[in-house]
């Protein structure tokens, strides 16, 4: 991304874009919502759940009309008002299936729906400098993680030089 921002000339961009305490903050809790969405999403994959995270990425357009029509005061015209109950209608019976409280769906569906009506503020900066800003929280956080969480020697970091090198790009 600091390729990217070099080669367009956008780092005056970038400064502008958190000038003031509100942008920085929506930036930090964006990248917040990014992380739980993302370590759900593949905490539920490596845990064989892949239906519950199939269902909540099912969940989320729906959670973002409710957050659109609840707080951004949109509003639906009769067809589309048919659509979300037949979808709503579809996920509530997927989810009552799984005979428990969907609770990976949900955090999936309602984190990234959050964040979605997050990235409609005033206070974002602009989609190439938020995604940057929104990176560099979370690679601060995971260089932290990094140091002074995983074990260098042990399997959560890697046993080769390249598994390390691996883990530090990603």
């Amino acid at each position: 991304l600091a390729l990217i921002i070099t080669l367009t000339r956008q780092w005056s961009a970038l400064r502008d874009g958190y000038t003031s305490w509100k942008s920085r903050l929506t930036t930090v809790t964006a990248a917040g919502l990014l992380a739980v969405n993302w370590g759900t999403f593949l905490w539920a994959v490596t845990n064989e759940h892949i239906v519950a995270a199939s269902l909540g990425y099912f969940i989320n357009p729906l959670v973002s009309v409710a957050l659109g029509v609840v707080i951004l005061k949109e509003r639906l015209r009769s067809l589309q008002w048919v659509a979300v109950v037949i979808a709503a209608s579809g996920v509530t019976v997927m989810g009552v299936l799984q005979g428990v409280l969907p609770w990976i769906s949900l955090t999936l569906a309602f984190s990234f729906g959050i964040y979605g009506l997050l990235k409609k503020r005033d206070s974002t900066p602009p989609p190439l400098v938020s995604l940057f800003g929104e990176t560099s929280v979370m690679f601060l956080v995971a260089f932290v993680i990094l140091l002074f969480v995983a074990q260098p020697t042990g399997a959560t970091f890697g046993t080769s030089p390249m598994a390390a090198i691996f883990f530090i790009g990603t």
